[in-house]
């Protein structure tokens, strides 16, 4: 199963690409669902969309031949089923091979992890929610989007919290609980607080500069607990 985004030039381009191979050394088989403008139900597919973490698929007529799902490495835990039955051996970042007697109807059931997530790297922090990168979006007025954050786990999944109401520009829109400010070893600056993200590709999407947008959040560097690097002197 090919999933493509045919928003861009460069999709489009791989789509009739593809479609030029299947015509040459067929036959292929596409499944083509009509696009969200030319349905009357584009806030429901949308909807749909934002709150979906999986995907389902059925296999056509009778085929016998064997599946190779790829897992994604962020996904930590994900689930798969065929009829409802699930798949043992699931890792990330692997091939998940199912091999049977396909036959029509049989359906096919990926789940994937899409817990937030973060990442740190040199002194700066970003945030993920399965494939999706968040970023912090001015337009939120929840404070200055340059603002240090406080480091997290990274190992462990990162709550965050999806947001009802928010600018109509915005797909998604989520809080994560962070420590702010440079002065985290105070009382006041260990108090997590609410902060706003949104997807990457709503993220500064007036081009002006009420939606001004940061991605990767800056650490205070805290001397005390970096690593020693001695000072050596170049020689005379």
């Amino acid at each position: 199963m090919l999933l493509i985004d045919p928003s861009r030039a460069y999709e489009r381009a791989l789509l009739r690409g593809i479609a030029h191979y299947s015509h040459v050394h067929g036959p292929w088989t596409f499944l083509r669902e009509a696009p969200f403008w030319e349905t009357p139900s584009r806030k429901s597919l949308l909807d749909q969309i934002k709150t979906a973490d999986g995907i389902m698929m059925r296999e056509g007529p009778f085929l016998d031949d064997i599946l190779k799902l790829r897992i994604p490495a962020w996904s930590a835990e994900t689930t798969v089923a065929v009829n409802d039955q699930p798949v043992a051996d699931v890792k990330p970042g692997a091939y998940l091979t199912i091999a049977r007697a396909w036959k029509a109807g049989d359906t096919v059931t990926l789940k994937l992890d899409l817990r937030g997530r973060a990442q740190m790297k040199n002194q700066h922090l970003v945030l993920f929610r399965g494939p999706i990168t968040l970023a912090r979006d001015a337009r939120f007025n929840d404070g200055n989007i340059h603002e240090a954050v406080g480091e997290i786990d990274c190992a462990k999944p990162v709550a965050l919290t999806p947001v009802a109401e928010h600018d109509p520009n915005i797909w998604t829109a989520y809080t994560a609980d962070l420590r702010v400010g440079v002065n985290l070893e105070t009382e006041e600056g260990q108090k997590p607080h609410p902060i706003h993200f949104c997807d990457f590709a709503s993220a500064g999407n007036t081009w002006k500069s009420d939606s001004l947008y940061r991605v990767w959040q800056r650490i205070p560097l805290n001397v005390m607990n970096a690593p020693y690097v001695p000072y050596n002197p170049p020689a005379n």
